[in-house]
C-alpha cells in the first residue's frame, strides 16, 4: 500500500503536528500541539475532523498531559482533566470511547498500582496505536 505525502497527524519529538483542515483546501498549513489544552482547543476550533481524527488528537492529548507531568495527580484530578477533553466536542462518541479505553487501562481501582512512567508509556502507546490503526484503515479503503 502506498501512502499519501498530506498526513493529517504527526507524532514527532514528542509534539503533536496537526493539520489545520479550517484553511483547507486552498492552504496546506500545521499546527504544533504541545499541551493538553492544544489538543482541546484544536477539537473545539475544528482543527481536525472527523471522528478517528478528533478521537486520535484527544488519545495523543492524554499523552501530552501525562508526559508534562513529574509527579501522579489524583484519580480525581485525573478525572477531570479527562473530563474537560471530553467537553471539547460533548457530541464525539470516538473521543469518549479514546478516553474510555484509556480510563479502562489505568481503572481507579489499580490507578494506585501504577507508576507515573508506565502510564506515560501505556498513554503513548494507545494513542500510537490508534494513530497507526487509523492510517492502516485509510489505506485500505483507498485501494478498494
Amino acid at each position: 500500500m502506498q501512502e499519501s505525502g498530506l498526513k493529517p497527524i504527526l507524532w514527532k519529538n514528542k509534539e503533536l503536528i496537526l493539520l489545520d483542515q479550517r484553511v483547507l483546501p486552498g492552504t496546506t498549513s500545521y499546527i504544533t500541539a504541545k499541551t493538553l489544552e492544544d489538543c482541546i482547543f484544536a477539537i473545539r476550533e475544528m482543527v481536525v475532523r472527523g471522528a478517528p481524527a478528533i478521537a486520535i488528537t484527544g488519545a495523543f492529548g492524554i499523552t501530552l498531559y501525562w508526559n508534562s507531568l513529574v509527579s501522579k495527580p489524583s484519580f480525581s484530578e485525573l478525572k477531570l482533566k479527562l473530563s474537560e477533553l471530553l467537553e471539547s466536542r460533548p457530541t464525539a462518541v470516538n473521543l469518549r470511547l479514546a478516553i474510555e479505553e484509556f480510563s479502562s487501562r489505568f481503572p481507579e481501582s489499580n490507578y494506585s498500582s501504577f507508576s507515573l512512567e508506565e502510564i506515560q508509556k501505556g498513554a503513548e502507546e494507545l494513542a500510537l496505536f490508534m494513530l497507526s490503526e487509523d492510517l492502516e484503515n485509510n489505506l485500505t479503503l483507498s485501494n478498494t
